[in-house]
Protein backbone atom coordinates (compact mmCIF):
# COMPACT_ATOMS: atom_id res chain seq x y z
CA UNK A 1 0.00 0.00 0.00
CA UNK A 2 1.17 3.49 -0.90
CA UNK A 3 1.02 6.11 1.30
CA UNK A 4 -1.21 9.39 1.32
CA UNK A 5 -0.28 12.33 -0.25
CA UNK A 6 -1.51 15.25 1.55
CA UNK A 7 -1.18 18.66 0.10
CA UNK A 8 -1.68 21.46 2.46
CA UNK A 9 0.63 24.60 3.83
CA UNK A 10 2.71 22.64 6.13
CA UNK A 11 6.36 24.38 6.66
CA UNK A 12 4.96 28.04 7.25
CA UNK A 13 6.54 30.30 9.86
CA UNK A 14 3.19 30.50 11.66
CA UNK A 15 1.86 27.97 14.94
CA UNK A 16 -1.70 27.29 13.71
CA UNK A 17 -0.21 26.32 10.10
CA UNK A 18 1.98 23.84 11.87
CA UNK A 19 -0.23 22.38 14.14
CA UNK A 20 -2.72 21.67 11.83
CA UNK A 21 -0.42 19.74 9.58
CA UNK A 22 0.94 18.02 12.26
CA UNK A 23 -2.45 17.16 13.66
CA UNK A 24 -4.30 15.96 9.84
CA UNK A 25 -1.16 13.47 9.46
CA UNK A 26 -1.42 12.32 13.30
CA UNK A 27 -4.82 11.35 12.67
CA UNK A 28 -4.40 9.61 9.34
CA UNK A 29 -1.48 7.90 11.03
CA UNK A 30 -3.58 6.83 14.22
CA UNK A 31 -5.95 5.36 11.99
CA UNK A 32 -3.42 2.79 10.80
CA UNK A 33 -1.82 4.48 7.59
CA UNK A 34 1.18 6.05 6.64
CA UNK A 35 0.94 9.71 5.13
CA UNK A 36 3.57 12.59 4.01
CA UNK A 37 3.12 16.15 2.49
CA UNK A 38 4.27 16.93 -0.86
CA UNK A 39 7.24 18.91 -1.20
CA UNK A 40 6.15 21.60 -3.72
CA UNK A 41 7.92 24.77 -4.75
CA UNK A 42 7.34 27.00 -7.75
CA UNK A 43 10.93 27.83 -7.91
CA UNK A 44 14.31 25.88 -7.70
CA UNK A 45 13.86 22.47 -5.15
CA UNK A 46 15.60 24.27 -1.94
CA UNK A 47 19.07 23.33 -1.10
CA UNK A 48 20.21 22.84 -4.52
CA UNK A 49 22.82 24.80 -6.31
CA UNK A 50 20.49 26.89 -8.62
CA UNK A 51 18.53 27.55 -5.31
CA UNK A 52 21.47 29.09 -3.53
CA UNK A 53 23.06 30.80 -6.14
CA UNK A 54 19.74 32.79 -6.65
CA UNK A 55 19.65 32.94 -3.18
CA UNK A 56 22.68 34.26 -3.21
CA UNK A 57 22.56 36.87 -5.65
CA UNK A 58 19.14 38.26 -4.70
CA UNK A 59 21.06 39.02 -1.26
CA UNK A 60 24.00 41.06 -3.02
CA UNK A 61 21.44 42.82 -5.21
CA UNK A 62 19.40 44.02 -2.25
CA UNK A 63 22.41 44.82 -0.09
CA UNK A 64 24.08 47.15 -2.86
CA UNK A 65 20.33 48.64 -3.08
CA UNK A 66 19.45 47.49 -6.92
CA UNK A 67 16.57 45.80 -5.76
CA UNK A 68 14.43 46.72 -3.33
CA UNK A 69 13.05 43.39 -0.93
CA UNK A 70 9.54 43.25 -1.71
CA UNK A 71 7.81 43.74 1.00
CA UNK A 72 4.18 42.41 2.26
CA UNK A 73 2.54 41.83 6.00
CA UNK A 74 4.81 39.07 6.75
CA UNK A 75 7.77 40.37 5.56
CA UNK A 76 9.05 41.15 9.30
CA UNK A 77 9.77 36.97 9.31
CA UNK A 78 12.88 37.66 7.50
CA UNK A 79 14.47 39.74 9.86
CA UNK A 80 17.39 39.21 12.04
CA UNK A 81 14.96 39.50 15.03
CA UNK A 82 12.50 36.39 13.82
CA UNK A 83 15.91 33.93 12.63
CA UNK A 84 16.22 31.74 16.06
CA UNK A 85 11.70 31.54 16.04
CA UNK A 86 12.25 30.41 12.30
CA UNK A 87 14.35 27.78 12.83
CA UNK A 88 12.25 26.79 15.60
CA UNK A 89 9.50 26.24 13.23
CA UNK A 90 11.89 24.45 11.03
CA UNK A 91 12.99 22.07 13.65
CA UNK A 92 9.14 21.05 14.65
CA UNK A 93 8.70 20.48 10.90
CA UNK A 94 11.63 17.96 10.51
CA UNK A 95 10.37 16.51 13.16
CA UNK A 96 7.00 16.12 13.47
CA UNK A 97 5.60 16.63 10.26
CA UNK A 98 6.42 13.71 7.70
CA UNK A 99 6.96 15.34 4.15
CA UNK A 100 8.21 13.61 1.05
CA UNK A 101 11.63 13.80 0.35
CA UNK A 102 11.09 14.62 -3.54
CA UNK A 103 10.57 18.09 -4.06
CA UNK A 104 7.80 18.81 -6.70
CA UNK A 105 7.61 21.58 -9.36
CA UNK A 106 4.90 22.54 -11.55
CA UNK A 107 6.42 20.77 -14.40
CA UNK A 108 7.15 17.24 -12.45
CA UNK A 109 3.97 17.31 -9.75
CA UNK A 110 2.43 14.90 -12.37
CA UNK A 111 5.14 12.55 -11.43
CA UNK A 112 3.84 12.27 -7.88
CA UNK A 113 1.00 9.40 -9.60
CA UNK A 114 3.67 6.75 -9.25
CA UNK A 115 4.17 7.60 -5.67
CA UNK A 116 0.62 8.23 -4.08
CA UNK A 117 -2.82 6.74 -4.83
CA UNK A 118 -4.77 8.55 -2.02
CA UNK A 119 -4.39 12.90 -2.18
CA UNK A 120 -5.96 14.72 0.26
CA UNK A 121 -6.11 18.02 -0.31
CA UNK A 122 -6.70 20.54 3.41
CA UNK A 123 -6.51 21.79 5.54
CA UNK A 124 -5.83 25.51 6.36
CA UNK A 125 -6.85 28.10 3.78
CA UNK A 126 -6.14 25.79 0.43
CA UNK A 127 -9.26 27.11 -1.46
CA UNK A 128 -9.30 30.46 -0.08
CA UNK A 129 -9.58 32.82 -3.05
CA UNK A 130 -7.07 34.89 -2.29
CA UNK A 131 -4.75 31.87 -1.72
CA UNK A 132 -5.89 30.08 -5.07
CA UNK A 133 -5.28 33.31 -7.42
CA UNK A 134 -1.85 31.50 -8.92
CA UNK A 135 -2.82 29.32 -11.69
CA UNK A 136 0.35 27.01 -10.07
CA UNK A 137 -1.96 26.20 -7.13
CA UNK A 138 -2.10 21.92 -6.88
CA UNK A 139 -4.74 22.85 -4.09
CA UNK A 140 -7.30 21.41 -6.55
CA UNK A 141 -5.53 18.57 -7.21
CA UNK A 142 -5.60 19.01 -11.16
CA UNK A 143 -2.16 17.03 -11.66
CA UNK A 144 -3.66 13.60 -9.87
CA UNK A 145 -4.83 10.98 -12.95
CA UNK A 146 -7.74 9.44 -13.26
CA UNK A 147 -8.26 6.14 -10.82
CA UNK A 148 -6.90 7.47 -7.82
CA UNK A 149 -8.67 9.20 -4.32
CA UNK A 150 -8.96 12.55 -4.78
CA UNK A 151 -10.71 13.98 -1.44
CA UNK A 152 -10.16 16.77 0.81
CA UNK A 153 -9.96 16.94 4.63
CA UNK A 154 -11.32 20.58 6.22
CA UNK A 155 -10.09 22.96 3.58
CA UNK A 156 -11.42 26.16 4.13
CA UNK A 157 -12.23 29.19 2.17
CA UNK A 158 -11.56 31.57 4.44
CA UNK A 159 -14.29 33.93 3.91
CA UNK A 160 -17.93 33.63 3.91
CA UNK A 161 -18.65 35.74 1.18
CA UNK A 162 -17.69 34.09 -2.17
CA UNK A 163 -18.14 35.95 -5.71
CA UNK A 164 -20.53 33.47 -7.98
CA UNK A 165 -17.88 33.50 -10.27
CA UNK A 166 -15.29 31.79 -7.72
CA UNK A 167 -18.28 29.07 -6.93
CA UNK A 168 -18.55 28.56 -10.49
CA UNK A 169 -15.07 27.89 -10.69
CA UNK A 170 -14.89 25.45 -7.74
CA UNK A 171 -17.45 23.54 -9.01
CA UNK A 172 -15.77 22.85 -12.06
CA UNK A 173 -12.47 21.89 -10.37
CA UNK A 174 -13.83 19.56 -7.59
CA UNK A 175 -16.23 17.93 -9.79
CA UNK A 176 -13.72 15.24 -9.63
CA UNK A 177 -13.51 14.67 -5.95
CA UNK A 178 -14.26 11.28 -4.52
CA UNK A 179 -15.07 12.98 -0.79
CA UNK A 180 -15.53 17.06 -0.60
CA UNK A 181 -15.71 18.56 2.57
CA UNK A 182 -14.99 22.04 4.13
CA UNK A 183 -14.08 23.78 7.34
CA UNK A 184 -16.79 26.14 6.84
CA UNK A 185 -20.37 25.16 8.20
CA UNK A 186 -21.76 28.01 6.22
CA UNK A 187 -19.77 26.98 2.89
CA UNK A 188 -20.16 23.50 3.06
CA UNK A 189 -24.03 24.43 3.04
CA UNK A 190 -23.55 26.94 0.24
CA UNK A 191 -21.06 24.31 -2.09
CA UNK A 192 -23.57 21.54 -1.21
CA UNK A 193 -26.16 23.54 -2.56
CA UNK A 194 -24.24 24.74 -5.64
CA UNK A 195 -22.59 21.36 -6.51
CA UNK A 196 -25.66 19.23 -6.08
CA UNK A 197 -24.31 16.57 -4.30
CA UNK A 198 -23.13 17.08 -0.39
CA UNK A 199 -19.65 18.59 0.96
CA UNK A 200 -19.46 17.15 4.30
CA UNK A 201 -18.74 19.79 7.26
CA UNK A 202 -15.63 18.79 9.35
CA UNK A 203 -13.98 20.00 12.04
CA UNK A 204 -10.02 21.64 11.90
CA UNK A 205 -7.67 18.77 12.50
CA UNK A 206 -6.54 20.09 15.69
CA UNK A 207 -9.57 19.41 16.98
CA UNK A 208 -9.18 15.66 16.25
CA UNK A 209 -6.67 15.00 18.92
CA UNK A 210 -7.37 14.83 22.35
CA UNK A 211 -6.09 17.30 24.73
CA UNK A 212 -3.98 14.40 26.05
CA UNK A 213 -2.58 13.77 22.62
CA UNK A 214 -1.99 17.53 22.39
CA UNK A 215 0.07 17.33 25.91
CA UNK A 216 2.06 14.33 24.36
CA UNK A 217 3.93 17.24 22.25
CA UNK A 218 3.97 20.03 25.06
CA UNK A 219 7.14 21.43 25.66
CA UNK A 220 7.66 23.25 29.57
CA UNK A 221 7.74 26.88 29.39
CA UNK A 222 8.93 29.14 33.17
CA UNK A 223 5.77 30.87 33.85
CA UNK A 224 3.89 32.42 36.33
CA UNK A 225 0.80 29.77 37.99
CA UNK A 226 -1.53 32.55 36.77
CA UNK A 227 -1.25 34.83 33.75
CA UNK A 228 -3.29 36.11 30.65
CA UNK A 229 -2.02 34.83 27.46
CA UNK A 230 -1.95 37.41 24.11
CA UNK A 231 -1.61 35.94 20.68
CA UNK A 232 -2.17 38.24 18.13
CA UNK A 233 -1.31 38.13 14.66
CA UNK A 234 -2.64 41.53 13.45
CA UNK A 235 -1.71 45.12 14.24
CA UNK A 236 -5.22 46.26 16.15
CA UNK A 237 -4.06 48.05 19.17
CA UNK A 238 -7.44 47.56 20.93
CA UNK A 239 -6.54 43.46 21.43
CA UNK A 240 -3.76 44.05 23.91
CA UNK A 241 -5.31 47.17 25.07
CA UNK A 242 -8.64 44.65 26.32
CA UNK A 243 -6.08 42.23 27.59
CA UNK A 244 -3.99 44.76 29.62
CA UNK A 245 -7.92 45.63 31.14
CA UNK A 246 -8.38 42.56 32.77
CA UNK A 247 -4.90 42.07 33.68
CA UNK A 248 -5.58 45.15 35.87
CA UNK A 249 -9.08 44.22 36.84
CA UNK A 250 -8.14 40.52 38.07
CA UNK A 251 -4.51 41.40 39.18
CA UNK A 252 -2.88 38.95 36.56
CA UNK A 253 0.61 39.74 34.32
CA UNK A 254 -0.20 39.81 30.97
CA UNK A 255 2.41 37.96 28.30
CA UNK A 256 2.81 38.07 24.50
CA UNK A 257 3.62 35.52 22.19
CA UNK A 258 6.47 37.46 19.80
CA UNK A 259 4.32 36.91 16.87
CA UNK A 260 5.03 40.71 15.20
CA UNK A 261 7.94 42.90 15.88
CA UNK A 262 5.59 45.20 17.93
CA UNK A 263 5.21 42.47 20.73
CA UNK A 264 8.42 41.42 20.69
CA UNK A 265 8.81 44.79 22.35
CA UNK A 266 6.05 44.20 25.43
CA UNK A 267 7.42 44.43 28.98
CA UNK A 268 6.33 40.28 29.48
CA UNK A 269 7.39 39.07 25.80
CA UNK A 270 7.66 35.81 25.37
CA UNK A 271 10.26 35.58 22.06
CA UNK A 272 11.44 32.43 19.91
CA UNK A 273 8.90 30.05 21.22
CA UNK A 274 8.37 26.46 20.16
CA UNK A 275 5.20 25.06 18.62
CA UNK A 276 5.37 22.61 21.68
CA UNK A 277 5.53 25.84 24.14
CA UNK A 278 2.56 27.11 22.30
CA UNK A 279 0.37 24.30 22.99
CA UNK A 280 1.77 24.32 27.06
CA UNK A 281 0.87 28.40 27.07
CA UNK A 282 -2.29 28.06 25.86
CA UNK A 283 -3.31 25.24 28.30
CA UNK A 284 -1.99 26.34 31.18
CA UNK A 285 -3.34 30.35 30.60
CA UNK A 286 -6.37 31.85 33.11
CA UNK A 287 -7.34 33.74 29.56
CA UNK A 288 -6.74 33.61 26.37
CA UNK A 289 -6.95 36.63 24.17
CA UNK A 290 -6.39 35.90 20.29
CA UNK A 291 -7.44 37.22 16.86
CA UNK A 292 -6.17 33.60 15.60
CA UNK A 293 -8.30 31.08 14.39
CA UNK A 294 -6.30 28.03 15.43
CA UNK A 295 -5.60 30.24 19.00
CA UNK A 296 -9.04 30.01 19.78
CA UNK A 297 -9.31 26.36 18.35
CA UNK A 298 -6.95 25.52 21.10
CA UNK A 299 -8.27 27.58 23.88
CA UNK A 300 -11.67 25.66 23.22
CA UNK A 301 -9.67 22.07 23.21
CA UNK A 302 -7.99 23.11 26.16
CA UNK A 303 -11.26 24.89 27.81
CA UNK A 304 -9.80 27.73 28.64
CA UNK A 305 -11.83 31.31 29.24
CA UNK A 306 -11.07 32.99 26.47
CA UNK A 307 -11.74 36.29 23.64
CA UNK A 308 -11.24 36.27 19.97
CA UNK A 309 -10.84 39.03 18.00
CA UNK A 310 -11.14 39.72 13.94
CA UNK A 311 -7.37 40.12 12.48
CA UNK A 312 -8.05 42.53 9.90
CA UNK A 313 -10.73 45.05 9.12
CA UNK A 314 -13.87 44.29 7.33
CA UNK A 315 -12.70 46.48 4.56
CA UNK A 316 -9.44 44.77 3.86
CA UNK A 317 -9.40 43.32 0.37
CA UNK A 318 -7.85 39.87 1.90
CA UNK A 319 -10.87 39.31 4.78
CA UNK A 320 -10.29 36.30 6.31
CA UNK A 321 -12.16 37.18 9.31
CA UNK A 322 -15.40 34.76 8.84
CA UNK A 323 -13.13 31.45 9.82
CA UNK A 324 -13.75 32.03 13.59
CA UNK A 325 -17.17 33.49 13.61
CA UNK A 326 -18.06 30.64 11.82
CA UNK A 327 -16.94 27.59 13.86
CA UNK A 328 -18.13 29.92 17.58
CA UNK A 329 -21.09 29.95 15.72
CA UNK A 330 -21.40 26.28 14.87
CA UNK A 331 -20.70 26.12 18.75
CA UNK A 332 -23.21 28.16 19.67
CA UNK A 333 -20.57 30.77 21.88
CA UNK A 334 -20.44 33.67 18.97
CA UNK A 335 -20.38 35.43 22.56
CA UNK A 336 -16.59 35.23 22.50
CA UNK A 337 -16.27 37.13 19.54
CA UNK A 338 -15.49 40.16 20.81
CA UNK A 339 -16.09 44.12 18.62
CA UNK A 340 -13.25 45.98 18.31
CA UNK A 341 -13.19 48.57 21.42
CA UNK A 342 -15.67 46.64 23.34
CA UNK A 343 -13.77 46.05 26.42
CA UNK A 344 -17.26 44.28 28.60
CA UNK A 345 -16.02 40.84 29.88
CA UNK A 346 -18.23 38.24 29.62
CA UNK A 347 -19.29 35.64 32.33
CA UNK A 348 -17.05 32.56 32.50
CA UNK A 349 -17.53 29.86 29.98
CA UNK A 350 -19.11 26.80 31.13
CA UNK A 351 -17.56 24.18 28.75
CA UNK A 352 -20.23 21.32 29.98
CA UNK A 353 -22.63 23.19 27.92
CA UNK A 354 -20.39 22.74 25.09
CA UNK A 355 -18.15 19.64 25.59
CA UNK A 356 -20.71 17.46 24.00
CA UNK A 357 -21.36 18.88 20.94
CA UNK A 358 -17.51 19.60 20.36
CA UNK A 359 -17.78 15.66 20.66
CA UNK A 360 -20.24 15.19 17.97
CA UNK A 361 -18.32 16.87 15.77
CA UNK A 362 -14.91 15.15 16.16
CA UNK A 363 -16.49 11.91 15.94
CA UNK A 364 -18.49 12.64 12.93
CA UNK A 365 -15.63 14.32 11.28
CA UNK A 366 -13.19 11.49 12.47
CA UNK A 367 -15.48 9.01 10.44
CA UNK A 368 -15.47 10.55 7.61
CA UNK A 369 -11.90 10.59 6.83
CA UNK A 370 -12.26 7.37 8.30
CA UNK A 371 -14.32 6.31 5.44
CA UNK A 372 -12.44 8.01 2.85
CA UNK A 373 -9.04 6.41 3.95
CA UNK A 374 -11.07 2.93 3.82
CA UNK A 375 -12.34 3.30 0.47
CA UNK A 376 -8.79 3.79 -0.45
CA UNK A 377 -7.63 -0.03 0.25
CA UNK A 378 -10.83 -1.10 -1.14
CA UNK A 379 -9.83 1.00 -4.54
Amino acid sequence: MKKVALVSVHNDPNFGSALQAYALAYAIQREGYECEYLNYTLGPAPNSIKSRIKKAAKSVLYKSGILSEPKTENSFWRTPEFKVQRELFKTFHDKRIPFSSKVYGPNTIKEANKDYDCFIVGSDQTWSPYVTKSKHTINFLDFVEPGRIKASYAPSLGTCHLEAEYIELLKEKLSGFNYLSCREKHNADLLSERFGRKVEHVLDPTLLLSREEWLMIAEPVDMPEHYILCYILGAKQCISDFAERIGKEQSLPVYYIGSRPEYLLKENALNDITPGQFITLISQADYVVTDSFHGSLFSINFQRQFYAFTKREITDGTNDNDRIRDFLTVLDISERLKEDYDYRQDLPIDYAMYDDRLKELSLSSMSYLSKLLKSYIVT
